[in-house]
């Protein structure tokens, strides 16, 4: 399995992002984004991470957007510039990684919840039997699942994922 990861943001970079995005971002994002402004992994492969919220027992996770980046299909403001609006009814939230399908990574910017959650974006999983999500969709945007407590917590879980399947990434603390 192969891995791109970018360069770290500088806090600067970092502080124009929550300019830009109108958001104070969680601590661990922000120590996310200093390290690695987003990675990616490269096709053909993806990180199943186990999931009992759906039906079949993982969702999958291919890139964590980054700041400024070369590649636009992974660039934090484009993205959430073209899809954010759609779940305009959860609060603070931001999208920052997605999964092969279009189905995105998002995280509340809030200093008590900074909560991850998975957003259903493509009705994936509208079909399941399970249904176990946290935010019910609205005008047919989508469910989001609570995927983690926290960025970091996330984060690692997928790093540990990754270095499962042969990949080399350190943890973040």
């Amino acid at each position: 399995m192969s891995f791109v990861m970018e360069s770290g943001l500088a806090p600067a970079a970092i502080t124009a992002l929550e300019e830009q995005t109108q958001r104070i971002l969680p601590v661990g994002y922000k120590r996310f984004l200093s390290q690695y402004n987003g990675f990616y992994v490269a096709s053909p492969f993806y990180c199943n991470v186990p999931f009992d919220k759906v039906d079949n027992g993982d969702i999958d996770m291919t890139c964590l957007f980054g700041y400024e980046v070369d590649n636009k299909n992974h660039d934090l403001l484009a993205l959430n510039h073209e899809f954010l609006d759609e779940i305009s009814h959860v609060d603070n939230a931001l999208i920052v990684g997605a999964d092969a399908g279009d189905n995105f990574y998002v995280v509340i910017c809030s200093e008590h919840t900074p909560y991850v959650y998975y957003w259903d974006r493509t009705h994936l999983h509208a079909y399941d039997d399970k249904l176990h999500y946290d935010i019910a969709e609205q005008d047919e945007c989508g469910h989001l699942y609570l995927v983690a407590m926290d960025f970091i917590t996330f984060l690692n879980r997928v790093i540990e994922l990754l270095n499962e399947q042969d990949a080399n990434l350190p943890y973040l603390k």
